[in-house]
């Protein structure tokens, strides 16, 4: 899809509450993501494949990373993450070879064992 390859950035409205499984999945143009505190789902392979991500600002309101959200984001460097995020599902971050010391929220209560596997899942 072209729309996918050309795609660099974001604006979503304030009105948007979630972005559904796999809406931006495989948005290899996409550079950097600030999604509004008003969006309270992200569902699961949002973002999958997002190789030119290089940074994520996700919402204060978020209390789960669903499975493979991020999963193969090779560029991505930066995760900014709230403290209101209580789970990090499978390969969350898996094949994000680029992201450095993440930032663990002090409320989490589950990190899938599988969250920052080197691989990616397909």
């Amino acid at each position: 899809m072209v729309l996918k390859q050309t795609l660099e950035r974001v604006h979503l409205s304030n009105r948007i509450k979630a972005i559904p499984s796999y809406a931006f999945s495989k948005c290899s143009s996409l550079k950097n993501l600030y999604i509004l505190d008003t969006v309270l789902k992200i569902g699961a392979h949002a973002f999958n494949g997002c190789s030119s991500l290089v940074s994520i600002r996700l919402p204060i309101n978020l209390k789960t990373i669903a499975e493979g959200t991020f999963n193969g984001c090779r560029s991505l460097k930066k995760v900014y993450l709230s403290d209101t995020i209580e789970t990090i599902g499978d390969y969350v971050f898996a094949g994000c070879i680029s992201l450095r010391k993440p930032w663990i929220p002090k409320n989490i209560k589950s990190i899938s064992e599988t969250a920052f596997n080197a691989f990616e899942q397909t």
